[in-house]
């Protein structure tokens, strides 16, 4: 009986030393698995390739059976909003395929249709990803002038064009810089006066001519 009551308490005070090593701070502050860090996105490759995910967001393709939005609504040729509800083009298929497009080609749209919101959903991701992109190079020290000139160029560009998207929807949306630290921003303030201002800012900054294919140029601003 006594050997037992031994083992048991042995046993115990051998789990118990467990429990006191696993939980170390090193346990409790590990950090994100698959996450990068601004140390790895600090340079050249990093703040363009932060760019580029900015510019994905164009053809309003984002997970589409994820969390941010579907690529109908949020299409960059903007077919829903344009020539479906113009008559120059119909959805097709059946009634329960993307009913929501029938709503709007009849302007018989509920609050509910989930359209508006994958739309302005994709726009604000891309303007997200535009003024991460900024504020990412701007921490970086020693980056190339040329470069830098030329990336908040392009991040103005896609900026403005974003926000020209939702002014065309709605009029009345807020207008977000890498400035912005409060998200809950009016939106009764006119945003025209900054679109134009970002536009002609990237006009002074872009190439005629870039050296990769799909990349915006003065001409484009």
């Amino acid at each position: 009986m006594k050997k037992n009551k031994f083992l048991m308490g042995f046993a115990g005070l051998a789990f118990a030393s467990m429990l006191l090593l696993a939980c170390s701070e090193d346990f409790l502050n590990a950090p994100p698995q698959g996450a990068l860090d601004a140390g790895t996105l600090g340079n050249e490759v990093g703040v363009d390739a932060a760019l580029i995910s900015a510019y994905s967001m164009l053809d309003g393709w984002a997970e589409s059976w994820g969390s941010v939005s579907s690529p109908w609504p949020a299409s960059g040729s903007n077919w829903v909003w344009g020539s479906v509800m113009s008559d120059d083009a119909h959805k097709g298929s059946e009634a329960g395929d993307q009913g929501q497009t029938e709503e709007i080609e009849l302007f018989q749209w509920q609050p509910g249709n989930s359209y508006f919101n994958d739309k302005f959903k994709i726009l604000y991701e891309g303007i997200s990803r535009v003024n991460a992109t900024i504020n990412l190079m701007n921490s970086v020290e020693g980056l190339d002038p040329g470069f830098t000139s030329r990336v908040m160029g392009e991040a103005q560009f896609l900026r403005a064009h974003y926000h020209f998207d939702g002014y065309k929807m709605w009029k009345n949306v807020p207008y977000y810089t890498e400035a912005d630290v409060d998200f809950r921003k009016a939106n009764d303030a006119d945003i025209m006066p900054m679109i134009i201002s970002d536009f002609q800012a990237a006009v002074a900054a872009l190439p005629v001519t870039q050296g990769q294919v799909g990349r915006v140029t003065k001409g484009a601003a």
